[in-house]
């Protein structure tokens, strides 16, 4: 027979002893799910005897019937609360939940706490033998075709939860869960098509699966394709729709929605600027454990935006979510060990061993004051190579500090080959993000080349190069077009300033016009070169 308890879409199944093989008792199977239109009765019939064979195996000594109820009805309780079913999302009252469940026997608790420690960075202990009980239930059910058990076995597989990880493997379980219309399992499978991870990369179909995840109310999917609209990801840029779908998740209580929406409020993108409100959400949010709203939150105290200024409780909120290896936290924090700031004394080893966290997560600052570490010897041996690698792969990241200082690397040959038009892309790039003092790198590279004795043949890239590049023309206009020390350029061979003189347009001269003075003119008429460019 069956029923369906509408208010907790319970399924209650029961089976006589003759539909039981040889030896096992008629036994009561209970079980929660999230859809009330999956009755026990779809399942084969050995799918169920495994499930009363698990249940056997692992009830207390407490009477059966009340164990399972107590223990599932917690469980539960726990997945509408980390999944926002019906009610918010709440991970801290979620993983309380799964916690009491897990004491009162049920197996699946323990595989979600396993889930939720992974997820979220907290190194909570999990058994090894109750994990695999629980890998062991969700392997059985999912082979019963549990879309359910798919999700959170895919999920152990894709994070190498008490299996080997495999990507490829918890794409195939995501896409079974998937084909059934099961909402995780659509968003988790999304999200590997938009990464390329386990299948190949296809942000299309990584929006069809949110899209679809989403209409069926999953906040975490929600807030994955306002990511899409913010990021331009498979869609054009589309701030307003960004700010619309963060909102939907956030009012559905999801920990990144929450925080993502904070940050719009911070920047003032898609509504008016707004510390106050940015402060709330990304309070809720930390209150989540979500690493990330921790470290904006701490920034928001170290700068006074939204509350009162306050470098401890900065300094702790950085801490919490270093913790959970935020690389932003873990490389602000380096910063603050580095030069003492924020009452913590200088610590110069700690602040290279948070560089390094950071930087082998891909932080692209972190990767630039690692390789600065590097380049001046501060907590580690002086190490070129080493600090040219560092920049490298932050300049790779559009970081323009990191740029500049690999430009100075190339034109100088320090710790990589020597490469001058690389240095002129770069100080170009670095340029064109504002930083001013990439414009002095050039000069600077051209005076130490020609102290070693460059001939007009050297200089045969500047041809190209100086032809592409703002930066030197900038440069020459502000410094002034004159070879005196005074004048603030380096003394420079006549030749160096022929090759630089032929690819300056009289139009980009009058830019800067103001800067000129008469010596200047009279230094380019002094030249052959100069009197016919000055007449052109």
């Amino acid at each position: 027979t069956r029923f369906n308890a509408t208010s907790a879409n319970w399924h209650l199944g029961i089976q006589g002893g003759g539909s039981w093989p040889p030896g096992d008792p008629p036994l009561l199977a209970l079980r929660f799910t999230s859809r009330p239109d999956h009755p026990l009765d779809q399942y084969p019939t050995d799918c169920v005897v495994v499930r009363a064979r698990l249940a056997l195996q692992n009830r207390s000594s407490m009477s059966m019937a009340t164990h399972d109820v107590d223990a599932a009805s917690l469980c539960s309780t726990a997945l509408r609360t980390l999944y926002g079913r019906g009610t918010q999302v709440d991970v801290a009252e979620a993983r309380r939940l799964f916690r009491l469940a897990a004491d009162h026997g049920s197996v699946d608790a323990w595989g979600h706490l396993a889930r939720l420690s992974a997820h979220y960075n907290i190194g909570f202990p999990i058994p090894e033998r109750n994990l695999q009980q629980a890998l062991a239930k969700w392997g059985a059910e999912a082979e019963c075709g549990d879309s359910d058990a798919q999700y959170y076995l895919g999920f152990c597989h894709s994070n190498g939860i008490g299996v080997p990880k495999d990507l490829g493997e918890a794409a195939r379980l995501y896409t079974l869960g998937s084909n059934q219309g099961n909402p995780l399992a659509q968003n988790s499978l999304g999200f590997c098509y938009g990464n390329g991870a386990g299948v190949a990369k296809d942000r299309q179909e990584a929006l069809r699966l949110y899209r679809s995840s989403t209409e069926q109310g999953s906040a975490a999917a929600t807030y994955n394709l306002g990511l899409c609209y913010s990021h331009g990801f498979g869609v054009p840029e589309d701030t307003a729709e960004a700010f619309r779908l963060y909102k939907l998740s956030a009012e559905q209580g999801h920990p990144k929605g929450l925080c993502a929406l904070g940050r719009y409020h911070e920047m003032g993108l898609g509504v008016e600027p707004d510390y106050t409100e940015a402060v709330r959400l990304f309070r809720l949010a930390a209150d989540q454990g979500n690493a990330r709203a921790m470290y904006c939150l701490g920034r928001c105290y170290a700068r006074g935006r939204g509350v009162v200024q306050d470098q401890l409780e900065a300094i702790r909120l950085f801490k919490l979510s270093a913790d959970q290896g935020n690389p932003s936290a873990l490389c602000h924090l380096g910063r603050i060990y580095d030069r003492g700031a924020g009452l913590v004394a200088p610590d110069v080893n700690e602040a290279v061993r948070l560089y390094k966290l950071s930087a082998d997560k891909g932080h692209a600052k972190g990767q630039f004051y690692l390789g600065e570490c590097y380049e001046h010897g501060v907590g580690v041996r002086t190490d070129m190579v080493e600090a040219a690698r560092y920049y490298s792969l932050s300049a790779a990241q559009g970081r323009p500090e990191a740029q500049h200082s690999l430009a100075i690397f190339y034109g100088t040959g320090t710790g990589v080959p020597w490469d001058p038009e690389k240095a002129v892309v770069l100080c170009d790039l670095s340029a064109e993000q504002g930083d001013e003092e990439a414009i002095d790198v050039l000069p600077k590279i051209i005076h130490e080349r020609s102290r070693l004795g460059w001939g007009i043949k050297r200089h045969d890239y500047l041809r190209t190069a100086l032809g592409r590049s703002r930066v030197i023309t900038v440069f020459l206009c502000k410094a002034r077009l004159s070879c005196s020390v005074q004048s603030g350029l380096p003394v420079l061979p006549t030749e160096m300033w022929l090759c630089i003189l032929s690819q300056i347009s009289l139009v980009d001269l009058e830019a800067g016009s103001d800067d000129i003075i008469l010596p200047d003119v009279k230094f380019i008429a002094s030249l052959t070169s100069g009197r016919a460019w000055l007449a052109a």
